[in-house]
């Protein structure tokens, strides 16, 4: 984290930010920086929220922190120990840097195409929150969960304790920033059910085009819905089902 960033690296961070700026149509852009490394949402290992992914990147000096800090953390305990436990090898382990421009999320989701606990076929699990993903995926709270079954119909709805959420924070240098949801939101239901037959449609769309059961983060903001990232679902292996051995594909 110390060291200073090879010329070249920090030439091409400052044209792809000026990329953002010009695509976005402003000066100021909000980026998420994330993690890419071998190994990383393969159909054996998802290696989920053990790299880091920094979120609400508004400056160039910030950007090029951002990226050492998800290079570094190629080399965090937890993800070495869990190479280690893997039988990876952790010399090969290498690392790369995916920079999205950040959606300002109302509700942040994870949709499994296929049930990761039972395995049931045709049924997608839904764990939304408010806010930013960060709250979902770091496990800071228990997000709804919703099952939708294979007629796209909402079959399960369990309202979570979404006692906070991750919002961007209000200047530039702040990044983001956990704050209490208001009390009549805890306990109020962050999908409607069309909202929830949208995501549904949606993963069970893009599941054949990827070639695996698929573990997808998105988010709805305004009207809007996004999809950020797929993996394999990891677990049905275990499940007695074979996941197609394919990388992740960043959206």
């Amino acid at each position: 984290m110390a060291a200073a960033l090879p010329r070249q690296v920090a030439e091409s961070i400052a044209y792809g930010y000026s990329a953002f700026q010009t695509l976005v149509g402003c000066e100021e852009v909000a980026l998420a920086a994330r993690s890419s490394a071998t190994a990383e949402d393969s159909a054996d290992y998802s290696f989920a929220g053990l790299h880091d992914t920094v979120l609400d990147v508004r400056t160039i000096p910030a950007l090029e922190t951002a990226v050492k800090q998800c290079w570094a953390s190629l080399w965090s305990e937890r993800a070495v120990a869990y190479r280690r436990a893997g039988e990876l090898a952790t010399h090969d382990a290498a690392i790369a840097v995916v920079v999205q421009q950040l959606i300002r999320s109302d509700v942040s989701f994870v949709v499994f195409t296929a049930d990761p606990v039972s395995g049931r076929d045709q049924h997608l699990v839904i764990a939304a929150s408010w806010g930013l993903g960060e709250a979902v995926v770091s496990g800071l709270v228990v997000p709804d969960h919703i099952v939708v079954g294979p007629d796209g119909q909402v079959v399960e709805y369990v309202v979570g304790d979404k006692h906070l959420m991750v919002i961007p924070g209000a200047r530039p240098e702040d990044g983001t920033r956990e704050v209490p949801v208001p009390r009549a939101l805890r306990t109020m239901p962050v999908l409607s059910s069309s909202q929830a037959s949208a995501i549904a449609t949606l993963a069970r769309e893009l599941s054949p085009r990827l070639g695996y059961e698929a573990d997808l983060e998105g988010a709805i903001s305004g009207d809007a819905l996004y999809l950020f990232q797929a993996r394999p679902i990891t677990t049905l292996d275990f499940l007695g089902r074979a996941a197609s051995p394919t990388s992740s594909t960043d959206l």
